[in-house]
């Protein structure tokens, strides 16, 4: 049996029993797909044979605001966003870690149990800074050559020093002299890199914020002298 296709034209056959059972519409998947597409933009969606009264409204059980969620789901999504599912699941979720406390800035943090009675180590640290702080502090390490400068320098002087410094979970600095003055002695290469600057920026605000007075010298300035200069004019 010949038919014309109701999306292209084109003529095709099919079996008259197919046509019995309203087939025989569409000469192929293609067209029969964009028939279906041509449907759902033109066809309210009452029509569609699945259709069980679409979306209702609901209320977020964290913010209050107004949101529509499908019917079959209406008891899961309770919220607008995932902003405020974490806030009451954190919330509601028992607590049944430990209270720790930070070996470097000595700050409070909770961990899971999983966290705490893992075989491997125990968590000594809030965060990843404080975690590189003291493996820094603690790794062995020897001065480089400008520290020695610096060092060197502050001995002649009979300055009262100490080296590899942790300034409140802040920053390490290279030198604490009288406990006031932070000094750092940043090589060329490094400490010129947009995201080393950034760093080194954010630091230098925070030791100002705590009091300090922070002290950074360039490699190129402590290898040509310039240094004595400046740490002469700020310690005066």
């Amino acid at each position: 049996m010949e038919r014309n296709c109701l999306i292209c034209g084109r003529v095709f056959n099919v079996y008259p029993s197919y046509v019995a059972r309203g087939g025989g519409l569409y000469c192929s998947r293609v067209c029969k797909d964009k028939a279906q597409s041509i449907r759902m933009k033109t066809d309210p969606p009452e029509k569609h044979p699945h259709w069980k009264g679409g979306k209702v409204k609901s209320l977020c059980a964290k913010c209050g605001k107004e949101i529509w969620v499908k019917q079959c789901l209406a008891s899961k999504n309770r919220f607008c966003s995932k902003a405020c599912a974490n806030s009451v699941h954190s919330r509601e979720r028992e607590k049944t870690g430990e209270i720790l406390n930070c070996k470097v800035c000595g700050s409070e943090f909770y961990r899971i149990p999983s966290a705490i009675y893992r075989p491997i180590k125990k968590p000594r640290y809030c965060s990843q800074r404080c975690r590189a702080i003291d493996s820094i502090k603690n790794q062995k390490k020897q001065n480089t050559d400008i520290e020695d400068i610096v060092e060197k320098w502050l001995i002649e002087k009979h300055l009262v020093y100490e080296k590899q410094v942790d300034i409140e979970g802040i920053a390490l600095a290279d030198f604490l002299v009288n406990s006031e003055f932070c000094v750092f002695a940043d090589g060329d290469y490094w400490h010129s890199n947009p995201s080393r600057i950034k760093i080194d920026t954010r630091q230098t605000k925070q030791l100002i914020t705590n009091g300090y007075t922070v002290i950074r010298l360039t490699g190129s300035d402590i290898l040509s002298g310039k240094f004595k200069e400046q740490l002469c004019g700020i310690m005066s």
